[in-house]
């Protein structure tokens, strides 16, 4: 480990190759030291540290990135880049793996939950701050498999956030749905908003309907649409993309009215090809909103689009009390389901616990003793 004197300067520098983590050598040269021992050490500390995390932050950004573009859809990668752009790269941008230590990591918490604002200027909320710094933890899980990171600065610490909170629902009655719609003059608006609240299904999947996915079951010859893509929002154009999950993909039957609705309308649609989108000049936003203010303007509970869903799941519940059915109608499974809607039911227990108390009145002294 040699160490030079500048003779115009008389300041000592030192000049060396060190491997990168690419495994590439690199030439490195740093003069402006008084004393010879300065240039050895400053050769020691670096070639230490460069064989250990001589990795930066964008580095590590630019190779997660690259794995989950192959992972994750595309509407997830452009949530995954928003968190890394808007969270991430303003606080760690330029700093060494090496110098992302649990002290630094900690800091970053407390700006997060104390500074850092939303589109809105509000504070985070306890679930979005959850969600990012998950996600900051699976992005250094990922630096310890690919760069031997000895340690993953983000493990051991407590977390922020909370789990997100139950959104509280508002559910429209088809009488109170049948008044909204007639706020509506545009048949295109009328029939989308009928089509969400009559079939439950998710606003992307009815903005991706055609006139193909509009049939009658094979099997019992009923009305039923098919539900196999979704509209997405992809670097601010859209895009149609498989559905949200596999059990999403499905053939939901519909009521008969509906099917009418939707065959006369699609009847006037001007040069409609088969695989053109039924509702193509709808737009989410603009149908969202009008929603919200109509709701509002009616004295009704102000709804949002995916209300109607939950609606439709109300309504399904009570008529038919049956979970896996309402679940294979929505696309979803029966955890999710139960999870999302048994709260829509608040008398169901205390039903099944009086069917129970009858059963045990009525036959605890009629039924005959086995003896095994």
């Amino acid at each position: 480990m040699p160490a030079y004197k500048d003779e115009k300067t008389g300041k000592w520098y030192c000049q060396f190759y060190c491997k990168d983590w690419t495994g590439k050598n690199k030439h490195i040269v740093k003069r402006g030291f008084d004393k010879k021992k300065d240039a050895l050490d400053y050769e020691r500390k670096f070639k230490n540290a460069a064989k250990h995390q001589d990795v930066y932050f964008e580095e590590l950004i630019e190779e997660y990135i690259k794995k989950m573009q192959h992972k994750v859809r595309a509407t997830t990668l452009e949530r995954i880049n928003t968190v890394i752009n808007t969270h991430f790269l303003p606080f760690f941008a330029g700093l060494p793996l090496s110098q992302i230590t649990p002290a630094v990591i900690n800091k970053w918490q407390h700006f997060m939950q104390s500074e850092q604002k939303n589109k809105k200027g509000d504070p985070l909320a306890p679930s979005t701050l959850l969600i990012i710094n998950s996600r900051l933890g699976s992005l250094f899980t990922f630096a310890c498999r690919i760069y031997g990171l000895k340690q993953n600065p983000v493990k051991g610490l407590d977390g922020i956030g909370s789990l997100k909170a139950r959104r509280k629902m508002n559910i429209l009655t088809p009488e109170q749905f049948s008044l909204l719609v007639d706020t509506f003059h545009r048949e295109s608006e009328k029939t989308l908003l009928k089509t969400l609240f009559w079939s439950g299904c998710r606003i992307g999947e009815a903005l991706a309907l055609t006139q193909q996915d509009i049939i009658l079951d094979s099997n019992d010859g009923r009305p039923a649409l098919r539900f196999n893509k979704t509209v997405v929002t992809v670097n601010r154009k859209l895009a149609i993309h498989p559905p949200k999950t596999l059990i999403s993909n499905r053939v939901t039957p519909i009521p008969y009215f509906l099917y009418q609705d939707l065959i006369t309308y699609t009847n006037k649609l001007y040069r409609l090809k088969p695989g053109d989108r039924i509702f193509q000049y709808v737009s989410r936003n603009s149908i969202g909103g009008k929603v919200k203010r109509r709701t509002e303007k009616l004295g009704m509970p102000i709804i949002r689009i995916h209300d109607l869903r939950h609606s439709y799941v109300s309504l399904m519940l009570s008529l038919t009390k049956d979970v896996a059915v309402v679940a294979e109608c929505i696309g979803d499974n029966i955890d999710t389901t139960l999870s999302t809607y048994t709260h829509l039911l608040p008398n169901q227990k205390k039903n099944a616990v009086a069917m129970l108390e009858d059963l045990g009145t009525s036959k605890v002294h009629t039924v005959d003793t086995v003896v095994l």
